[in-house]
């Protein structure tokens, strides 16, 4: 039994430490071969365990990282791998690249960073590059796709304080930088794209 204390600490973890990543309660992120999965996959789903105010960081954990270091992080990667990411606010799940781990200094719960391609055609068309840090528990390892070497992030404070991701996804080129935005949340309306113009989307002759 949880203390009411306790029981108050749980509850004021917010989105990022809801039932979805109990299983990145621990030092190693979601979809580790290290987390208690066979082949990576997320652990199963288990009783939340009793800790201190502040959880430790994750061995490897870039500590007090900004954007600047975060976007040299991912240039580092060997390959950035594909996931698939749900709670977009979109209609379908995407294709998404994981461009790194964040794992919650007090909660303990582990935030993907991500970045997609996003479309819009009803309308004036949309096209935008979106990074958006997720809840773990919202992405899921595809086939083939090894995660080993993504970055692991120490993240302070709520999401709006969290680095801002880099421009990156498989095969686009410099053009999309003028095409990309940030979000620190996941836009329940699936609303992005809203700050570019027509005449910024990449040159696709």
């Amino acid at each position: 039994m949880l203390t009411e204390r306790e029981e108050r600490c749980h509850k004021s973890a917010g989105n990022y430490g809801g039932a979805g990543n109990r299983a990145g309660r621990r030092p190693h992120p979601p979809m580790s071969p290290s987390a208690n999965g066979a082949n990576g996959e997320p652990a199963p789903e288990e009783r939340r365990p009793k800790r201190s105010r502040a959880t430790a960081n994750p061995p490897g954990a870039a500590v007090g990282t900004d954007a600047a270091e975060v976007a040299r992080l991912v240039a580092a990667m060997p390959r950035i791998p594909m996931v698939t990411a749900s709670g977009l606010g979109t209609q379908h799940p995407v294709i998404a690249a994981l461009l790194a781990w964040g794992h919650h200094h007090r909660s303990g719960s582990w935030a993907a960073g991500i970045s997609f391609v996003f479309k819009a055609f009803s309308g004036r068309p949309v096209i935008a590059l979106v990074t958006v840090w997720l809840p773990g528990g919202q992405v899921q390892r595809r086939r083939s796709e090894l995660y080993l070497d993504v970055p692991r992030l120490v993240l302070v404070g709520p999401p709006e304080q969290w680095p801002a991701l880099p421009a990156c996804y498989p095969h686009a080129g410099p053009e999309w930088t003028a095409a990309h935005e940030h979000h620190a949340r996941a836009d329940p309306a699936g609303r992005y794209g809203q700050r570019g113009r027509e005449d910024s989307r990449p040159d696709r002759r």
